[in-house]
Order: C-alpha cells, then structure tokens, then sequence
C-alpha cells in the first residue's frame, strides 16, 4: 500500500510540474473564467420593471390578487420553466416565487444581478395583503370599516432573495473543458511510457500490472483534481464567490474526472502514436461540447446530445437532480474503462 501511495504521488507531482498539462488545467481555464465572468459582469444590466411572478399560493391568487393594482398583476405566471429561461436571456431582471404556505414561508426572489429587487411591486403586494387581512377579519365578525377608529398593524412579509451563480457555470464549463484537454497530456505520456518500456518494466520489478496502470491512473486524477481544485479557488477568490455553493461543482469535477480517466485508457488501447492523442485533446472535449447544443437547437439530432456527458452535466446543473444525471457520467466512465482495460498486462507491454 506504501508503495502504491508513493508511485501516485511521484506520477501526480510530476504531471503538475508538466507546463503543457498546468497550462491547459489550471492557466487556460482560469484566464477565461475570470475574462468572461467580467464581461458578462459588464454587460448584465437590466431594467428592474422586467418580472416574472410564479405564485404557488392560492391565499395569493383567490384573495390577495384582487387588491393588487392591475398593473402588477400581469407580471404573474404559471410558466415556471419559461419564466426561468427568459430570466437566463436576460429578457427578465427578476423573477419572484411564491410558495404554496406563504405567508409562513419567505417568498424568494431570483436575480442574475445579486440582491436585485422590485420595490413597486413588493409595495403593492405588502399593501394587497394588508387590505385582504383586514378584510378578511372585519367580515368574519361583520364589523363595519367605517365604525372603527383603529389603524390595523401591517403585515411583515418575508422576502429572501437568491441569485443564480451564472459564474458557477462558467467555472463549470471551462473547467471540465480543459480537464477534457489535459487528459488527452496524460494519455499521451502514459503513451511514451508504454513506448520507452517504462511500463513492461514496471510490470517485471512489481509482479502486478494492476499496480502499475493504478498507480499512473490514481497519480493522474490527483494531478488533475489539484488543478481543477485550485482553478475553482482562486476563480472565487477573484470574483468573490461563496465558497459555500460549491458542492455541485465539486460533484460535476468529481464526475468528470472519473470520465476523463475511462477516456484515457480507452485511447491509449487502441492509439498507439502520442501525436495522435494529442490532437485527439483539442478535437474530442470540444466535439462533445458542440454535439450538447446541436442535440439542443436542432430537433433532427437531438438524440446524439444523450451521448455527450456535457449534456447531462448541464442537466445537473439545471434541475439540480443528482440520480438522473451524474450516474450517467460515472456509467459512461465506467464503459469506457472496462472496453480499454481488459487484458491489462498485454495493454502495457504493447502487445496485441
């Protein structure tokens, strides 16, 4: 077990101090995320009276609505999902959800812009609300308005709001992206290990060729785990991100990394030239990408985004749903390793 421990952490620090490889996991990525995140920063104003109000309460819709003024009620929904998408198009500024056993729970409101609120609108719910509830009370006893001389205290409604993290995703993308490219540096270098011998070496001092091509593959996830990780941390760092809401990204990395590694040794059975893997790097997490959004915007090849993992890394991060996405990932890793890994010692010899 010593061993093994030793021969991951010699493969792992020698890939980080690899330029080619820290370049493309941590450089690259990091440089655009910081780049885009600025961009996007500049240019997401958007004008506060664009809502959008998904109501799940029906004290809200069978009482409150009909104080509200006619002009903030038109902003109400039950589109939740169009709602949300034109929200991440920026053709909305906010959009407000109110839950089923509101008042008793906050209502939240989502913005791309941070803590970005509608106090026209909150006013008139606030004021619609207080007027139901007197109402309300002054019927059920048949009180008279008129007769009381009495201000009723204004209801306290609690608002929370919650933006959504469009720099997680691109911190999401870019990373998985270029740890796609730095995968393709580790297959070509357990490639020239292969071709040097290095590996039929390792196989006759340690009588175990799953040691060996653990060893490599373990030493390699750390070495891109350390990069990734500390993409992520510096990127928060800069653009002051709650290191809080960072445990879907760590879950997709996590995923990614596992694909990646199936990847790997999947080509590096049946590629034998390092040139080859290398132009694979730039070609095959690039493809997988693109294949998400044709299978999205063209109907005749939606099918063909199912097989990209980026599809169903953009589910997770959408629908936040764990069992119906990442499994996939981990499914597909799993295919890809078992179909490059049988008849492991003949692999490393490079024998057919």
């Amino acid at each position: 077990m010593r061993n093994l421990s030793n021969l991951v952490f010699f493969h792992a620090k020698r890939l980080v101090s690899n330029l080619s490889f820290t370049s493309l996991t941590l450089f690259m990525p990091l440089v655009f995320i910081i780049f885009f995140a600025k961009v996007n920063e500049s240019d997401s104003v958007a004008p506060t009276s664009e809502i959008a109000v998904i109501n799940h309460s029906d004290w809200i819709s069978q009482v409150v609505q009909a104080h509200m003024q006619e002009e903030n009620t038109h902003y109400f929904t039950e589109d939740r999902s169009e709602a949300f998408q034109q929200l991440e198009e920026r053709e909305l500024a906010i959009v407000y959800e109110i839950p089923e056993n509101y008042p008793e729970q906050s209502i939240i409101a989502y913005s791309l812009n941070g803590e970005n609120r509608d106090p026209v609108w909150e006013a008139d719910l606030i004021q619609s609300s207080h007027r139901a509830i007197e109402h309300q009370v002054l019927n059920h006893y048949q009180i008279d308005p008129a007769s009381l001389n009495i201000e009723a205290q204004q209801p306290t409604l609690n608002f929370m709001t919650k933006g959504i993290e469009d720099d997680l995703i691109l911190m999401a993308i870019m990373i998985t992206l270029y740890m796609g490219m730095g995968a393709m540096v580790t297959t070509a270098d357990l490639e020239q290990l292969r071709s040097q011998q290095v590996l039929k070496r390792g196989i006759t001092a340690n009588s175990n060729s799953w040691l060996v091509l653990g060893s490599l593959l373990l030493g390699y996830s750390l070495a891109m785990l350390f990069n990734s990780f500390m993409t992520m941390l510096i990127s928060c760092l800069v653009l002051n991100i709650s290191l809080a809401n960072l445990a879907p990204l760590l879950i997709i990395i996590l995923s990614m990394a596992f694909f990646y590694n199936g990847l790997m040794i999947f080509l590096f059975r049946y590629i034998k030239d390092s040139r080859i893997i290398l132009g694979f790097g730039f070609l095959i997490p690039t493809l997988m990408f693109i294949m998400t959004f044709i299978g999205k915007e063209l109907d005749q090849f939606e099918m063909i985004k199912y097989l990209s993992p980026f599809h169903w890394v953009f589910q997770y991060i959408d629908r936040g749903d764990f069992w119906t996405t990442i499994p996939i990932v981990l499914l597909y890793a799993g295919v890809l390793f078992t179909a490059g890994s049988f008849k492991v010692e003949r692999l490393l010899a490079n024998k057919k």
